[in-house]
Order: C-alpha cells, then structure tokens, then sequence
C-alpha cells in the first residue's frame, strides 16, 4: 500500500521534500496548492480509503513484473 507522502505527492503535485518543508515551516505552499491541500483534508475515511486502493491498484498496473 503506498503511504500517505506518495498520495499527497500525486494528488497536489509536489514532492515529498516540499510537503515536509511546509510542515517544518521552512516554506509556504503557493495559494492553488493551498486549495488542493483543503480540499483533501476535506475528505473523509471512505473517500480516504478508496483513493489509497485506486493509487495501489494504479501503482502495481504501473511496474514491470520481475
């Protein structure tokens, strides 16, 4: 299952590294990427829980079998 930083990362459309930097408040989301952070945090565990089973299912479709 893919963690929360990688689902951020696809759903806002920036790395883990600046989500980490606006947490340790060492810089600050532009006001499009704010809207899209409020808009997840909206979203409750149903939503929560389907997007995390279509990004898995997504993420294997994606990797070449070994």
């Amino acid at each position: 299952m893919p963690d929360i930083a990688n689902v951020l990362e696809q759903e806002i459309g920036r790395e883990c590294e600046s989500i980490y930097n606006w947490e340790q408040h060492k810089a600050r989301p532009r006001a499009e990427l704010l809207a899209k952070v409020a808009a997840l945090r909206a979203i409750g565990k149903r939503d929560a829980k389907l997007r995390l089973a279509q990004l898995f299912v997504a993420t294997k479709r994606a990797r070449p079998k070994s």
